[in-house]
């Protein structure tokens, strides 16, 4: 039971985690369209390392699996490619690699999720090069397990029909009930926490968080920018908040 539990909650951080992540690239695509301006610079290295993509081992579709790549081509040495071939595929991954990781690094976004969103948006740029630089639509997310929300069982009790039926007076009945109603409620609450997604505010904290991390806005501008009255404490607060989030 206790390994079952352990796996939902893994199961939800993987799920808050990607919509986290999720809405702060949006804000990312709003409030500094400048970060998928300089990423259309790597459409060149990127369109050179997809000329070994269709090789054994290789796969370019998200950041692990460029990693991947680049150690098959390292240490396998794929005994059907010519040497140059697999040679100039790794160095075409490893600049690729680089630039990918200069690029996230300058913008304070080295993170595998927004090198995976990167790698997607290069591939649907050499596929539609009219929108190269402009946000595309990306929905790939987690596969996940929501667990069945609690069933509610009520206790089994004899109605004292016939005056003989041994299930007590009233009130161990009722604390037996409540006792039961709360044990639901405990299970119920703490699957809510779990899973539940403050949508509204986790994507204003995620505006916060970019104009500080990405723009490098101060606490206090970001506070006076806001439609609502704000502390810089409590802006500073939402970001560290979410920062951790994000890490998991």
């Amino acid at each position: 039971m206790a390994d079952t539990f352990t796996n939902h909650q893994e199961h939800a951080q993987a799920w808050r985690r990607w919509h986290a992540w999720r809405y702060v690239l949006r804000a990312v695509n709003d409030l500094a369209p400048e970060v998928l301006k300089d990423l259309a610079g790597l459409l060149p290295t990127y369109q050179g390392a997809t000329r070994y993509r269709d090789d054994p081992g290789i796969y370019l579709s998200d950041w692990e699996g460029l990693c991947e790549s680049q150690a098959v081509l390292a240490y396998a040495r794929l005994e059907d490619l010519p040497p140059g071939r697999w040679r100039d595929g790794l160095k075409a991954l490893d600049e690729l690699q680089h630039a990918l990781v200069r690029w996230a690094t300058g913008w304070n976004l080295n993170h595998p999720r927004v090198l995976d969103w990167a790698l997607q948006h290069l591939d649907m740029w050499a596929r539609m090069p009219e929108h190269t630089g402009k946000p595309i639509p990306l929905y790939w997310g987690p596969v996940v397990v929501v667990p069945p929300t609690p069933r509610f069982t009520t206790p089994e009790f004899a109605l004292p029909i016939h005056g003989g039926e041994k299930t007590g007076d009233w009130r161990t009945v009722e604390a037996r009930l409540r006792e039961a109603v709360e044990a639901w409620l405990g299970e119920y609450r703490a699957l809510w926490h779990a899973w539940a997604l403050p949508n509204q505010e986790l994507q204003k904290h995620a505006r916060w968080w970019v104009l500080r991390v990405v723009k490098g806005l101060s606490y206090t501008t970001i506070a006076d920018q806001g439609e609502e009255p704000l502390t810089d404490d409590a802006v500073r607060k939402a970001v560290e908040r979410l920062s951790r989030e994000l890490s998991k």
